[in-house]
């Protein structure tokens, strides 16, 4: 698991480099190789390369469409909230059993699940 950030901006190679193994995680956890992530993203590869090993700086639009194409929330990618690493792996391994079409499936249904538990805690914090 990488480690969370504290108050470090992305602008510095160690937050870079921190967000980028972030999102080669959430990638290789999708069983998408980095040519894959590049077209989704309308980037060349090497661009998705120097992302994931810190040598480019990232605009908050990029960080957010980075997080949107691989399914996951702004503060995973910034490493505000981290999921438990048995979960992680247990997830990865379902993944990695599952037709691309059948990855897809399950990508949708734990974003909308995702998206109704965000509902429930700002139900539940408003009542």
């Amino acid at each position: 698991m990488v480690p969370a950030m504290s108050s470090r901006s992305v602008e510095s190679p160690e937050a870079r480099k921190l967000v980028g193994a972030r999102i080669a995680q959430a990638r290789k956890a999708l069983g998408w190789s980095q040519e894959k992530l590049a077209e989704a993203l309308g980037l060349d590869t090497i661009t998705v390369s120097r992302i994931e090993t810190g040598r480019r700086q990232l605009t908050a639009v990029l960080v957010m469409q980075l997080a949107d194409v691989l399914g996951i929330s702004l503060g995973r990618v910034l490493g505000k909230q981290a999921a438990p690493p048995d979960l992680v792996e247990e997830v990865t391994s379902l993944l990695g059993q599952m037709t691309p079409e059948r990855q897809a499936t399950a990508l949708e249904v734990l974003r909308v699940l995702a998206r109704e538990s965000v509902g429930d805690r700002a139900g539940a914090e408003a009542g």
